[in-house]
Order: C-alpha cells, then structure tokens, then sequence
C-alpha cells in the first residue's frame, strides 16, 4: 500500500521493482565484490594459492578496518538503484512494443550497458581508493 492507495499502478512497477532490486543487489555483494577487486588489482602480478579471498579478506581488516569493505557503498546503491531502474523500464516498454520478451530482453540488456559500463569502472576506483592513498594515488 503505498501512498494510501490499494494498488500500485502498473506503470510505477517496473521503475520501483528495478530500484530495489538493484539496492538490494549492492547491499548483498557489496563486501565479496571488494575483495574480488583487490584479488583481481592485487600488485603481485604473481597470483598463486597465496592470494586467496579469505587472505584478502583478514589483510584488508588488519590494515584497513572492516569500513573498507563498504568502500564505495552509498554512490553504488543509489546509482545501482537507477541502473536497475532504467533496465526494468526499458525492458518493459521494449516488451509492450516488440511484443517479444527475448528481443526485449536482449535489447534493455544490450542497451543498459551504456549505463551500467561507466558506473562499474568506478565502482571498482572507489573499492581501491583507501589502497591506493597508501600506496601512492589512486591512478598510479
């Protein structure tokens, strides 16, 4: 029941379904995708068994304190919140023109990437930045 009213508009379902799921998406998987991108940054071009996720892990809370798992949290929930926001819609109004749930599909995924591609690449500046203040800037 939002707003008083028994039912959500059809129209509104799409966006709101994208923008929780996306929200949801990043609060779930916010902490294994910054060790993943310490994992994949790591400056030992040498990645051997050494280098394992719970490695990372216990480094990154002993050096760093377990904040920098969070690292880049509130800027990637309210974009991942949009970005998600924009596939669902697209993909519903691709659905009703084309009426064809694969090409529509296909294309909202095909099309989103605009969106999506740029905020990805900054997801993964900001997971490094408290490294890279360390270790000498950030785009060293």
């Amino acid at each position: 029941n939002l707003g008083g009213c028994g039912h959500m508009h059809k129209n509104h379902a799409a966006p709101l379904a994208g923008a929780l799921s996306g929200i949801s998406q990043v609060l779930a998987e916010q902490p294994f995708d910054t060790i993943k991108i310490r994992m994949q940054s790591t400056l030992d071009i040498r990645f051997n068994s050494v280098h394992t996720p719970t490695l990372v892990l216990k480094r990154t809370i002993a050096d760093e304190g377990w904040p920098a798992l969070l690292q880049g949290l509130l800027p990637r929930v309210a974009f991942y919140g949009v970005v998600k926001l924009s596939l669902f819609s697209l993909y519903e109004t691709l659905r009703q023109t084309l009426r064809n749930p694969t090409a529509a599909g296909a294309l909202a995924g095909g099309l989103n990437t605009v969106v999506s591609c740029p905020q990805d690449v900054l997801k993964s500046r900001m997971q490094m930045q408290m490294r890279a203040a360390r270790q000498g800037g950030l785009w060293a």
